[in-house]
């Protein structure tokens, strides 16, 4: 089909989210309902992708190949049609057990590039702004030294959608101060006045 975009099999296995309806948006990239094996496939996929000479290397190459990009950090659910508006519900031991170990493998053997943070929010906190989650549990806590990217056009989503913030700069202040580096879309480009109005800092941007 040559209006095909997505290769189910390998341009979106990127995607870690584990499945746990089948009416959730993207379940047909994902790994399925399996922590442990979500885990295993997404850190010989993401070590291949980096170069590294085998799945049982620790050492990542001194040059990468690519530098995969996984998502959604890290319980991204709901229907897709609705992504934008869906708010994630999940309890702190669930999410411990089901939907963060996998991450936390591919951090601790140095097979992630960049984490993409959720469209949809989490226990109500919007994906791109879930500052304890990006911040510190995955860059705090684990010592991820990569980058977070949002997930594309979510910066409308904290004015129109979470009532989030109440200007532009208020939203990417919020969002870069949650610990992401780089945006989907044009939503970083209100820093400067975030800057100025004092909602960051040049420590923020550091």
């Amino acid at each position: 089909n040559a209006n095909r975009t997505v290769e189910y099999r390998s341009g979106a296995s990127s995607v870690i989210n584990i499945a746990r309806d089948p009416r959730w948006g993207r379940v047909p990239e994902t790994y399925g309902e399996c922590p442990s094996l979500t885990g295993s496939i997404a850190l010989g996929f993401n070590k291949g992708l980096l170069g590294f000479s085998s799945y049982e290397s620790p050492h990542p190459p001194r040059v990468l190949k690519t530098l995969p990009v996984i998502r959604h950090l890290g319980a991204y659910a709901g229907p897709d049609h609705g992504r934008f508006l869906f708010d994630a519900l999940v309890t702190e031991p669930d999410l411990e057990l089901t939907y963060l170990p996998a991450w936390r493998t591919l951090v601790e053997n140095h097979a992630l590039a960049g984490a993409m943070s959720a469209i949809s929010s989490l226990n109500g906190v919007p994906g791109i702004a879930h500052q304890s989650l990006l911040r510190a549990t995955l860059k705090d806590s684990w010592r991820f030294d990569g980058y977070v990217i949002s997930d594309c056009d979510t910066f409308p989503s904290l004015l129109e959608n979470w009532d989030w913030a109440g200007t532009k700069a208020q939203a990417a202040a919020s969002a870069l101060k949650a610990g992401n580096d780089i945006n989907c879309g044009p939503g970083f480009a209100s820093l400067l006045n975030a800057t100025r109005r004092g909602y960051t800092s040049r420590k923020d941007l550091e």
